[in-house]
């Protein structure tokens, strides 16, 4: 059988915010990991008490970097896991008589996939968005009057990069006696993530996003006011009973690092990304727009462009001049139009946009050959 090779050698990559390459320092920590602390982390013997110390050490280096408290962290395989943790933990242990979630439109499949499943013996409510992708508050105040039970709304949208008001929904949200959820998957390193500041109660946080090997998360329980939660698997009783399984110290360690570079280096890597979406914006052609309004809050690092070309299309185009590119979230195919741009109302574009993502480390050259390919794609429309 012929190798496969998936290197990005040659590849002009702009698919960030699907997953970002691994950092060095991050690899090399995982690397040195393996050989270092070999022993489970639950032995008691001399290696597995290092294993131990080490992945302690790796959980309050998280908690600094997110300004909580160590024993708030609980570490899983992805934000996928975390969000699930977060709504079926919350509901099934605070629910009552009938538990009620609210969310948003927009929000990632891991919530609204996770909010479909739970409807089945929870009542939902899903609220919906104004033109610029930010919350309905009027919308939120409404639903807020009926006793939910958990409001669950993501700091960072990983399709247009719309950031939301989280202090002002989180005092709302505790004004009416719910708890707070934010998934912030797309947030590390790309704006300050403060979990006191933002005052939630429950916070979901993705590795691969900012630099960690694939296969590591983390959820933020807030310890004070308590925040309890049903675990969704039993077995060892690690993190505290919430999520047992055998700790992965290599990923975990990695992802430690990992945030903690992305923290360290955020204004100085923002700066650049600014730099590098206003050259992307400056050779755009006519006949294209980003589909977010400028005045709206958003990060810089994702650009959610509308074409006019079927998605499918633009993207094969893209792949055949070895341009990487998403027509969305990863885990949303391109025929299926974004749900996120049709919450907001842009039925059209939500089959003929892109999502281009970029990093402090997108080369000039690439943004060239992108700009290239826009050039011809529009060409090609017209």
């Amino acid at each position: 059988m012929a190798a496969i090779d998936g290197s990005l050698d040659g590849w002009a990559y702009f698919d960030f915010a699907a997953t970002m390459p691994v950092t060095e320092a991050a690899l090399a920590v995982f690397v040195e990991t393996l050989s270092r602390f070999p022993a489970n982390t639950g032995a008691t013997y001399a290696p597995g008490l290092a294993a131990r110390q080490a992945l302690e050490a790796a959980r309050a280096q998280f908690a600094a970097v997110i300004h909580a408290d160590p024993r708030e962290i609980v570490f899983t395989s992805g934000a996928t896991e975390a969000d699930n943790l977060a709504l079926k933990g919350a509901l099934w242990y605070h629910g009552v008589k009938q538990p009620h979630l609210l969310t948003v439109q927009t929000e990632h499949k891991a919530v609204l996939d996770t909010a479909a499943a739970l409807a089945k013996t929870a009542k939902v409510t899903v609220l919906p968005v104004q033109r610029d992708g930010l919350l309905d508050m009027d919308a939120l105040d409404a639903a807020l009057q009926t006793a939910p039970t958990l409001v669950s709304v993501m700091a960072v949208n990983n399709e247009t990069g719309v950031v939301q008001p989280l202090a002002a929904i989180a005092a709302r949200v505790h004004a009416a006696g719910a708890k707070f959820h934010v998934d912030a998957a797309q947030a590390l390193g790309k704006l300050p993530v403060d979990v006191r500041a933002w005052d939630a109660d429950l916070v979901s946080f993705s590795g691969h996003k900012c630099g960690a090997p694939q296969g590591i998360g983390a959820l933020f329980v807030r310890r004070l006011p308590k925040m309890r939660l049903q675990a969704l698997a039993h077995g060892g009783g690690q993190e505290r009973s919430r999520r047992s399984g055998t700790s992965p110290l290599a990923l975990i360690r990695a992802f430690a690092v990992a945030a903690a570079q992305a923290e360290a280096g955020r204004e100085a890597n923002e700066a650049t990304v600014a730099a590098r979406r206003a050259q992307l914006l400056a050779a755009l052609p006519a006949s294209m727009h980003v589909n977010v309004p400028p005045q709206t809050p958003q990060v810089p690092h994702i650009v959610n462009l509308f074409t006019g070309v079927p998605s499918g299309e633009a993207l094969r185009q893209a792949d055949a001049v070895q341009i990487v590119l998403a027509a969305g979230s990863a885990c949303t195919s391109a025929t299926e139009g974004s749900h996120v741009l049709q919450a907001m109302g842009l039925h059209d574009a939500a089959a003929h946009s892109l999502r281009i993502s970029l990093s402090h480390t997108t080369a000039s050259e690439d943004l060239s050959r992108l700009a290239a390919y826009l050039e011809k794609l529009g060409h090609d429309r017209s």
